[in-house]
């Protein structure tokens, strides 16, 4: 009952109040949660949620755009500066904002976009970590087990591979790898990020 009566005023009342706010203030949704909102999280959401539930074709396209950027993990260096302008001209040319004068919604909503998928793409790399094994024939695993040893024992130097040296720092066996759970590469990530931490602290 209650879905029905939420999907009911998403649908047919949330469209009206929006033209009615739209006329009456002469800013478009996203710019009253950019006006409105506190920065951080509460504005960021309202963005969020406002864009997810536009009915504008364009806005549409734009939001399934930005979902597969950051899926693939391109929301990064010169492209993600590109994707965020790319972003603001569209949605400045949709909603007929004019950006001389509301240059602040430019930088506001650009924050937003930023922000809402740098973690979406985030997210997509923390699940590549977790599907990810721990592999003991690739180089680039390995030498991050090394510089795991090199960062918390910086003044003794392993026998070999396969040692109870290992042991001294928390690990159970001789050989490190089969203390990872299912081989899980994204749990040894967090152990040499939690290491470099610890380091630095010590430093």
């Amino acid at each position: 009952m209650n879905f029905s009566i939420w999907w009911i005023f998403s649908y047919y009342f949330r469209p009206i109040i929006k033209w009615f706010l739209r006329r009456t203030t002469g800013l478009c949704e996203l710019q009253r949660i950019c006006y409105g909102e506190v920065s951080g999280a509460p504005r960021i959401k309202g963005v969020e949620n406002s864009l997810n539930l536009s009915r504008s074709k364009q806005i549409k396209q734009l939001v399934h755009h930005l979902n597969d950027i950051s899926a693939n993990k391109r929301f990064t260096g010169a492209n993600e500066r590109e994707v965020l302008k790319g972003t603001v001209r569209t949605v400045l040319l949709v909603k007929k904002i004019n950006p001389k004068i509301h240059y602040q919604f430019v930088s506001a909503f650009g924050k937003c976009i930023e922000q809402i998928w740098g973690y979406k793409q985030l997210i997509a790399e923390v699940e590549e970590l977790r599907q990810m094994q721990y592999d003991s024939d690739n180089f680039n695993h390995e030498r991050k087990l090394f510089d795991l040893w090199d960062s918390l024992m910086p003044h003794e130097k392993l026998e070999s591979r396969v040692t109870r040296q290992w042991q001294n720092i928390g690990f159970q066996g001789e050989d490190p790898k089969t203390d990872f759970r299912d081989d899980n590469y994204l749990q040894f990530t967090l152990s040499t990020f939690n290491s470099s931490l610890i380091n630095t602290f010590l430093q």
